[in-house]
C-alpha cells in the first residue's frame, strides 16, 4: 500500500522508472556518416507496367547493404484508381510526393513505375540497371529510437543548413492482393517495402544536433514483417539529406520487365532505350498537373 504522506514523490519516481524502462526498450536504428541512398518507387496495382518493378524492389530484401547502404520504399499512387481498380495501398499523399519530385525536376508529368534516388529521377531501371549506387556524400549521422507511442529522432548534420523536417514511415512486407479489375485483372500481386503509414515533424536545433519526437506511424494492416524508416529534408523539399531504418522486432528475411500496352487510349506511353514501357498518369490527372504548374509559374 502506498503511503498517503508521499503521493507526489512516489508518482514522480514511478514516472521516471517508466520513462527509463521505455527508453531502454526502444529499438534503435543509426545511419552511417555518409548518405544512405533512399530509393523511392512510385507504383500502382492499376498499372500493368508496375509488377516487374515491384518484383525487382522485392529482390532487394535480401540484397547486401540493405538499411546500411540503401533503403527502398514503395509509394503507391492513387491516380490510377479511376481506371477500374482501387489500389488498397494507394494514397493522395503519395501522389503529391511524386508530384513534388516532378516539380523539383521542372516536369509537369508523373508516371509509373517511377524511380527517385536521393531526390532525383532515376531511369536506370529502364536501361537494364539493377544496382542503385547513388552519390554517398558526407551527410551526418541520423538515429531513431522507436518506442511504443513515438519515435525520437536525432540528426547531427555535417554542416548546419537551417531548419529541417523529418518524416517517419512504417513499411510492410509480404502483402498480397488479388486484382479483380483494371489492367492487372486476374493477377495476384505481392509487395514489399510498402509505405503503410507516415508521420512528420519539424526538427529543433540543440547545439549541433537536430532533434524531434514524432508520433509513431501505425496502420490497421498487420503484415508479418515490418520496418521503420526515417529521413530528414529541408522544409518544402522531398529530397532526403540522410536516411536510416531497419527491421522492427529484429525481423530478418530469409525479373525482367514486360512492355506496357495502353488500354483503350486511356494513357500515353514512354519508351526507354530497351523498349520497357511506363504508364503516364491518366489525362484528367495530367490536366490538373499542368494547371498546377502553370499557376506556380504565374505567381
Amino acid at each position: 500500500m502506498i503511503s498517503a504522506r508521499y503521493p507526489a514523490a512516489v508518482l514522480l519516481a514511478a514516472l521516471a522508472i517508466s520513462a527509463a524502462v521505455g527508453a531502454a526498450d526502444a529499438q534503435r536504428f543509426r545511419s552511417g556518416f555518409t548518405q544512405t541512398t533512399l530509393v523511392e518507387l512510385y507504383t500502382s496495382e492499376g498499372c500493368s507496367s508496375c509488377p516487374p518493378a515491384d518484383r525487382w524492389l522485392s529482390s532487394l530484401v535480401t540484397r547486401e547493404g540493405l538499411w546500411r547502404d540503401f533503403i527502398p520504399v514503395a509509394f503507391h499512387v492513387d491516380y490510377w484508381d479511376e481506371l477500374g481498380w482501387r489500389d488498397p495501398f494507394a494514397s493522395r499523399a503519395n501522389s503529391q510526393r511524386q508530384s513534388q519530385h516532378a516539380d523539383a525536376e521542372g516536369s509537369s508529368t508523373v508516371y509509373t513505375p517511377g524511380f527517385v534516388v536521393n531526390g532525383r529521377e532515376w531511369r536506370g531501371w529502364y536501361a537494364g540497371e539493377r544496382t542503385v549506387t547513388g552519390r554517398r556524400l558526407p551527410a551526418g549521422v541520423l538515429e531513431l529510437a522507436v518506442q511504443d507511442q513515438q519515435v525520437d529522432v536525432s540528426f547531427e548534420p555535417v554542416t548546419q543548413s537551417g531548419p529541417l523536417q523529418v518524416e517517419v514511415v512504417l513499411l510492410g512486407f509480404g502483402l498480397q492482393s488479388k486484382v479483380t479489375a483494371g489492367e492487372n485483372q486476374g493477377r495476384s500481386l505481392r509487395h514489399d517495402f510498402i509505405v503503410l503509414a507516415r508521420s512528420s515533424a519539424s526538427m529543433v536545433a540543440t547545439g549541433g544536433t537536430m532533434t524531434a519526437s514524432v508520433r509513431r506511424p501505425r496502420t490497421a494492416m498487420l503484415p508479418t514483417r515490418q520496418a521503420m524508416v526515417a529521413w530528414v529534408s529541408r522544409p518544402g523539399s522531398a529530397a532526403p539529406l540522410q536516411a536510416a531504418g531497419g527491421w522492427l522486432n529484429q525481423q530478418t528475411p530469409g525479373s525482367g520487365a514486360a512492355p506496357h500496352r495502353p488500354a483503350g487510349g486511356e494513357e500515353s506511353r514512354l519508351i526507354s532505350p530497351r523498349g520497357v514501357g511506363t504508364c503516364v498518369c491518366p489525362p484528367a490527372y495530367r490536366r490538373r498537373r499542368r494547371l498546377q504548374c502553370r499557376n506556380r509559374r504565374n505567381r
